[in-house]
């Protein structure tokens, strides 16, 4: 198991993710992102906080989501996902993740896209988008506890 830095040892989320294997660790320092697209399987990837960690804008590899999540046991913490089509958007391929203190707002669509099967959602806020969580096709077994939607 590595961690890896975004800021110190690497200048954006993706470029960690690249370079990363199963069981490692992603912790993104407080400032301002760009989107990104989760591929590998079983990553830890934390933020600093609501507020303080914020993915921003720029969409992760030319979609329009901030966090598109197409791997499994992916846990996702501490942080704020603002000003895209869509905030966090779960492929079919994604399982078995963990969705823990997130916030996603002023997205234009949706807030959470969520399909594939087994997830926890826990302390998440949806805040001033088209439409805080959607659950997709083959959505089973999602577990919301403590979300709101604004």
């Amino acid at each position: 198991m590595v961690i890896r830095i975004v800021l110190t040892m690497f200048s954006t989320v993706q470029d960690a993710i690249d370079v990363s294997s199963e069981g490692d660790s992603i912790n993104i320092l407080a400032g301002k992102f760009d989107g990104f697209e989760v591929t590998v399987d079983n990553l830890k990837i934390f933020g600093c906080g609501i507020g303080r960690t914020i993915i921003d804008g720029a969409p992760a590899l030319g979609s329009d989501s901030g966090v598109i999540v197409g791997a499994e046991r992916t846990i996702l913490q501490n942080f704020t996902v603002q000003g895209f089509e869509a905030g966090i958007f779960f492929q079919l391929s994604a399982n078995q993740n963990l969705l823990k203190n997130i916030e996603s707002k002023y997205n234009r669509t949706l807030g959470f896209s969520i399909s594939g099967t087994d997830h926890l959602v826990l302390d998440c806020v949806a805040l001033l988008n088209g439409v805080g969580f959607v659950f997709g096709p083959l959505d089973e077994n999602t577990t919301l506890f403590r979300n709101r939607s604004f």
